[in-house]
């Protein structure tokens, strides 16, 4: 029997998860000793502390930069992707344009291979008759 719903948000206001996350993740990109891992403040994600809320963005994880820091909460202006976010609905997130280039070459190439691969399998067919 799956457990209520009040019970798994009080299990992870207490941070007992169940060991589904590790409170203290080995990723050297925060840190050796996570001395950039920067925790949030206790009390609701919606509290605007500096122009952001208090949860932190994703991308600030993955796209970091001097422009963009790690570890920044989700601006006043990304309200929609924040409660997008957290009520598991689809987000649509703003990628670097080279993502966007890196998608179209794999896209191109992939069906340059598998014509060759046609190619291939069609000459070797018509080479044994």
């Amino acid at each position: 029997m799956p457990e209520p719903e009040s019970e798994i948000l009080e299990q992870f206001l207490n941070n007992n998860t169940n060991l589904y996350s590790s409170q203290f993740p080995y990723e050297p990109i925060y840190g050796y000793a996570l001395e950039t891992f920067k925790p949030k403040e206790a009390g609701s994600v919606y509290k605007v502390s500096n122009n952001y809320y208090n949860f932190t963005n994703p991308n600030s994880l993955l796209f970091f930069n001097n422009n963009y820091q790690q570890f920044t909460g989700f601006s006043i202006e990304q309200k929609d992707d924040l409660d997008n976010f957290l009520s598991f609905k689809k987000v649509n997130w703003k990628l670097p344009k080279i993502f966007y280039i890196a998608n179209y070459i794999s896209l191109y190439l992939y069906i340059v291979v598998i014509f060759l691969i046609l190619i291939i399998c069609l000459f070797n067919i018509f080479l044994k008759k």
